[in-house]
């Protein structure tokens, strides 16, 4: 009398196992999914990011142009160097916000859970011209503080409108903490804070 013994099954049913081998390959499956997904998502933000960089060098491009054309005809109170002072300050804010976009990269990259939709957010929110210098997500990403630098004052409440608009900031409030002007960069220093709920219902 032959008798047939399946060792996976009886593996299984020793061990009290309840997952199946076509259980397992679903999840590994809906794992993989989900991780192009995601991947498909970042490949779009980094897009966008791309894109608006280039946005920025054109204005770049043409800015230059324009102080070019206009350095022959320099009134009496804009000397050669000053415009000089301006193409390199140009220059420097290029640098800073290529600097911010390869560190919004690396945050994407790591997929940090909890916060990537509110740095996705910060991202998609921030007007060309507006770049932020320190994040921070305090009393579990309940409280935000965000610093940064802007070339035009009025880009600061463009950006608290454009937050006020994002899903993962519902409900949330933004106040200007602190603004000045940084005459060596002739660039605009700010603070964004929310309001904490006990601020709020006052």
């Amino acid at each position: 009398m032959r008798q047939t013994i399946n060792l996976y099954q009886f593996i299984l049913d020793q061990r009290n196992l309840p997952l199946s081998f076509r259980t397992m390959l679903s999840v590994f499956y809906g794992f993989l999914l989900l991780l192009l997904f995601i991947s498909g998502i970042l490949l779009l933000i980094h897009l966008k990011n791309i894109h608006d960089l280039k946005k920025l060098e054109e204005k770049q491009s043409l800015a230059s142009r324009a102080l070019q054309t206009k350095s022959s005809k320099v009134i009496p109170k804009q000397t050669r160097e000053q415009i000089q002072s301006s193409l390199a300050q140009q220059e420097k804010i290029k640098t800073q916000n290529e600097r911010t976009l390869d560190q919004f990269k690396n945050v994407f990259n790591k997929t940090q859970q909890g916060f990537s939709e509110k740095l996705i957010s910060l991202a998609k929110s921030a007007p060309t011209g507006l770049w932020l210098t320190r994040i921070e997500f305090l009393s579990e990403g309940d409280f935000f503080s965000f610093s940064g630098k802007t070339i035009d004052p009025f880009l600061i409440t463009d950006f608290i409108d454009a937050l006020s608009e994002e899903s993962t900031f519902s409900g949330k409030s933004f106040q200007i903490f602190s603004a000045k002007l940084d005459p060596k960069e002739n660039v605009t220093e700010f603070t964004l804070k929310s309001k904490e709920p006990a601020e709020e219902t006052k």
